[in-house]
């Protein structure tokens, strides 16, 4: 039987980790039945030290993913197995050249592995990514902007490129209604010609949890303030009933972007699917508002949710909150007192006994 490489190469936020997780979990279970998850390059349940979109700029870590590729092949070679996998989220940054590079590296048959969302949830899903991740203050359209130059939605252009240089490329969709057994794990097994039985073990923990909108924009709104502490802290999904909101992008913006990118969606579909659209489900939900701009409601709750259920989040940021909210005091003080009392109000729940709130009281009373 003729070995072969499957590369996983996401692309993000279609439940890469989740799938590496399962893989790792699996591993044993999997050489047995003659299917290595690949330890060479491995750094926890990934293998970005194969991939050199992986710390571009950093030498050293150039270095060793050459080296990788070379202990990567030997380790096909000398395997018993017949099937190989390797999973990186980094790999749709190659280019053309690196990827036939990459491929020419080795004595086997590669075959890339893809999955792919719908380009709207995609910029919505890695929005609230790197709000949670990093100490950022722009909007999600300045990231769509940013992932169109960067031409990362153009899904067709990356499988054209793997297809130049590999077997033949694999392709799935993000999207329930299209995975096997309505499951990433049977459809990720299924789409390698893999056998799922009892035997294998699913993962326990959630993998890489989003944060929802208004959590979303209260990091945001905290971010000058904050230090990276607490915006870690702040990153901890915290759910608060009637504020599950998940999209930034009216209902308008999501369709014209669904719309750009239809034609060569269809393409894919047509070519690698056997299908007219490439997913199954492009309904735009219309039941959408915009962002909240009471956002001292959300934080009156958001403070009572952490205070019962998470008091080492409420102790590590009740400062935090106590200066926003005297900020916020002051920035509506003049303009809209409601406001302005909201906020205060809010203030003296964490510091009742405060001398500042004191203060600002009676100097409002003599102005």
């Amino acid at each position: 039987m003729k070995k072969k490489l499957y590369i996983h190469i996401g692309t993000g936020k279609t439940g890469t980790t989740a799938i590496q997780d399962f893989m790792l979990i699996n591993q044993d279970n999997l050489e047995s039945n003659g299917i290595l998850y690949c330890k060479t390059g491995r750094t926890g349940n990934n293998h970005h030290l194969l991939c050199q979109n992986f710390k571009r700029t950093d030498k050293v870590t150039q270095n060793t993913i050459l080296n990788n590729l070379i202990l990567l092949n030997q380790e096909i070679l000398e395997s018993a197995c017949h099937k190989f996998i390797i999973s990186s989220e980094y790999f749709p940054g190659l280019t053309l050249e690196e990827i036939k590079s990459f491929c020419s590296m080795f004595d086997v048959a590669v075959i890339p592995l893809v999955y792919l969302r719908r380009q709207d949830e995609y910029i919505e899903s890695w929005y609230a990514q790197v709000v949670k991740a990093y100490h950022v203050n722009y909007s999600v359209y300045e990231l769509k902007d940013e992932l169109y130059r960067a031409n990362i939605l153009n899904y067709l252009e990356l499988i054209e490129n793997w297809e130049k240089a590999s077997e033949c490329v694999i392709v799935r969709v993000y999207e329930k209604e299209s995975f096997y057994k309505g499951n990433i794990f049977d459809d990720f097994l299924f789409a390698l010609d893999i056998n799922f039985d009892s035997e294998y073990t699913l993962p326990t923990r959630k993998s890489n949890l989003s944060i929802l909108r208004n959590q979303i924009q209260l990091k945001k709104a905290l971010a000058s303030i904050s230090t990276e502490t607490e915006q870690r802290i702040l990153s901890q999904p915290i759910s608060i009933d009637n504020f599950d909101e998940k999209y930034f992008m009216s209902p308008s913006s999501r369709e014209s972007i669904l719309d750009e990118f239809r034609p060569m969606n269809e393409q894919i579909a047509k070519k690698y699917l056997g299908r007219k659209a490439l997913f199954i489900n492009e309904k735009v939900d219309s039941n959408w508002s915009d962002v909240d701009s009471e956002q001292y409601t959300y934080i009156d709750l958001f403070l009572k949710k952490i205070k019962a259920e998470k008091p080492e989040v409420y102790d590590a940021t009740q400062d935090l909150f106590f200066r926003f909210c005297m900020i916020k005091y002051d920035e509506f003080n003049v303009v809209d007192k409601y406001k302005a009392q909201k906020y205060i109000d809010i203030a003296t729940h964490i510091r009742p006994d405060s001398k500042l709130i004191k203060l600002k009281y009676k100097l409002n009373k003599n102005s």
